[in-house]
């Protein structure tokens, strides 16, 4: 089995991938690339919960154009993107990627579910600068097979979902989902054995998600579902932020911006983002002053300003208690 999650974000390179070409005879990588050059910059890991239940989650930054082939055997897949609109199908087919908002920018997460019987090619197109934060859930037939499908019409659908070659249906994740997500990609620092039972948890409950699109569509998982109005709402507030980013921002600035109260304000951060509204503003300034170091340049003092920090020191706590890695790892990676 794997590690669970190695923290530091670490580099691959072209000559990494050429080895792993070599040793498995399953990767291709477009030749070209000099085996030193730096391609990717970014933490991955691959877990095996179950025999048959595996899960692939990474949050990562290209640093070249780069063309990856491979083979993928016969599988049911559970696919989130949060972001990253990269070129990637299995045989003709395109995975579903998540798009930019006209409006503020932000990345629309998508997620997929879909089921391949027999062995397809699969290639990946990446532009340098792309970043990708992904969970990707693989299971075998054998492993859904094993599990309680329910009553017989509910086995019934999944069996003539599973069974059909490149099926596949794509929906918008619930902010329950999303929350799930990023707790895979960045969990907390918890022993090996407590680790595993909290990948698998946020495993299993965005595994049905993905069963009720087939099963029920209209059925959401989560209760915090947002009525058109709030969708706006939301796009005021992240506005709001791009450009008040150094202010002193507080609960009722937002709530201004938005045109609602505090405790509406809440339950949008809640319903939308699975958060209060000071962690969600503390997450996003973690975001933006980790973009500052790792594209921009910034200082270590600077990021720390930016995220709304006096000085370095505490930042650099918070920074490294957030994303598992510290301020000058992140910028010694570049």
């Amino acid at each position: 089995m794997s590690s669970l999650w190695t923290p530091k974000r670490s580099f691959v390179t072209a000559g990494d991938l050429y080895d792993r070409s070599k040793e498995s005879g399953e990767i291709w990588l477009e030749e070209g690339l000099p085996p030193a050059t730096k391609v990717i910059l970014g933490s991955s890991d691959n877990i095996e919960l179950d025999c048959g239940l595996a899960v692939h989650f990474s949050d990562s930054q290209e640093l070249d154009d780069l063309t990856i082939k491979t083979n993928t055997s016969a599988h049911i897949g559970v696919r989130l993107f949060l972001e990253g609109d990269i070129d990637a199908r299995i045989g003709e087919q395109m995975v579903p990627m998540p798009k930019r908002s006209p409006e503020n920018g932000q990345w629309q997460p998508v997620a997929s579910i879909f089921s391949q019987i027999r062995q397809e090619s699969f290639q990946r197109k990446v532009r340098k600068g792309d970043r990708v934060r992904k969970v990707i859930i693989s299971m075998s037939h054998e492993w859904l097979n094993q599990q309680d499908l329910g009553e017989p019409d509910e086995a019934h659908l999944i069996k003539q979902f599973t069974d059909c070659h490149m099926a596949c249906k794509s929906w918008d994740p619930s902010p329950a989902a999303l929350a799930w997500a990023e707790q895979i990609i960045h969990p907390p620092d918890l022993p090996r054995f407590l680790l595993k039972l909290y990948v698998q948890s946020r495993v299993f409950s965005l595994i049905a998600e993905a069963f009720a699109q087939i099963l029920r569509p209209e059925i959401k998982v989560t209760n915090n579902q947002l009525r058109p109005q709030d969708h706006q709402r939301i796009t005021r507030i992240e506005t709001y932020l791009e450009h008040h980013s150094t202010d002193n921002i507080k609960a009722a600035d937002l709530a201004d911006a938005a045109g609602v109260s505090v405790n509406t304000l809440q339950r949008l951060c809640q319903g939308h983002y699975g958060a209060s509204v000071s962690d969600f503003i503390r997450r996003w300034r973690m975001e933006k002053a980790r973009h500052a170091l790792e594209i921009e340049g910034v200082t270590i003092a600077e990021a720390a300003f930016l995220a709304g920090y006096g000085g370095p020191a505490n930042f650099s706590t918070a920074f490294k208690r957030h994303f598992g890695v510290s301020p000058s790892e992140v910028i010694g990676g570049w």
